[in-house]
């Protein structure tokens, strides 16, 4: 009688490292780095020990596959609450930057402190110019339309997320309602503007 083989499940490349990185993610908050080993890694996503070491020399190696990530999802999600807004709506398109931006934020917070650890002053930081491409872009595009009065937009930009992450750290430390304090975040932001966010 012949006894049915099992077939080795073939994945692409990217999903291999997909899962990897997702194994990583997990663990390393639920032990912390320090305390996970690439043993816990393979276990996790399934794999062999020789696919981690195909991607990675160390554990410590998928921190910044794990901020690519961090950041590629927080632009994209940040992305969709803007774009459910009308095209015209630039009141309300800053106000859905502000209000999704704080919200990850803190939803994310343990996540983002471990990836941005070694980053927080790093002031040539990509995923940073990243977010503030993605606001300037907002408060640009709404100037030009005539929605408040021409400016400076990149430190415009620059006021609107140091205040957005200072606003986060603070809800984050002694808890308050996210939605309510971006709501605040936009009025100000609008009354820099053109004295309309009141």
């Amino acid at each position: 009688m012949k006894t049915k083989q099992r077939q080795r499940q073939v994945k692409p490349a990217e999903v291999r490292l997909d899962e990897l990185v997702s194994a990583a993610q997990v663990l390393f908050l639920e032990k912390g780095m320090k305390a996970t080993t690439v043993d816990d890694i393979v276990e996790r996503a399934g794999v062999a020990k020789g696919t981690f070491y195909h991607y990675f020399n160390t554990k410590t190696d998928l921190l910044p596959a794990l901020r690519e990530r961090f950041a590629r999802r927080f632009l994209e999600r940040v992305s969709e609450a803007v774009e459910a807004c009308a095209e015209d709506d630039w009141r309300g398109r800053l106000s859905a930057w502000c209000q999704r931006s704080l919200s990850i934020c803190v939803e994310d917070f343990r996540l983002h402190d471990l990836v941005y650890a070694d980053h927080y002053h790093d002031r040539s930081d990509p995923d940073l110019n990243q977010v503030l491409d993605q606001v300037e872009a907002i408060l640009r595009a709404g100037g030009e339309a005539g929605a408040w009065p021409q400016a400076d937009w990149r430190r415009l930009a620059v006021i609107a997320f140091w205040s957005m992450h200072g606003l986060a750290d603070d809800l984050i430390a002694r808890g308050g309602d996210s939605e309510e304090v971006g709501r605040f975040l936009s009025q100000r932001l609008l009354a820099m503007l053109g004295g309309t966010g009141t």
